[in-house]
């Protein structure tokens, strides 16, 4: 991972890796979305997926999923976490369905 940040950010991975690592913890001490307000969303929502994603997983996205009205679920195949792993064509095609622009 701090091999691809230095590849990505240069020098300034150093900074860069612990921020990261305490916006995870932070995020996972103190989630913005919680269970409750999520029925709350009234815009268009796609949650998507890697179904080899280890940073959340299928049952945890499928619960958002299922608590925000007028939502989508997208499961991208034989894909990880973080972005750059993904397929640019699905991921694409994916978001323009969504969009209804396909």
């Amino acid at each position: 991972y701090a091999e691809q940040l230095s590849s990505q950010h240069g020098s300034k991975w150093e900074q860069l890796l612990p921020a990261i690592a305490n916006m995870m913890v932070s995020l996972g001490k103190n989630p913005t979305l919680q269970q409750d307000n999520l029925s709350e969303i009234q815009v268009p929502v796609q949650i998507m997926i890697g179904d080899k994603d280890n940073m959340v997983t299928l049952e945890e996205s499928i619960g958002v999923y299922k608590s925000i009205p007028n939502s989508k679920l997208a499961v991208l195949p034989d894909t990880k976490h973080p972005m750059d792993k993904v397929r640019p064509k699905l991921l694409l095609d994916l978001m323009k369905d969504f969009w209804n622009l396909s």
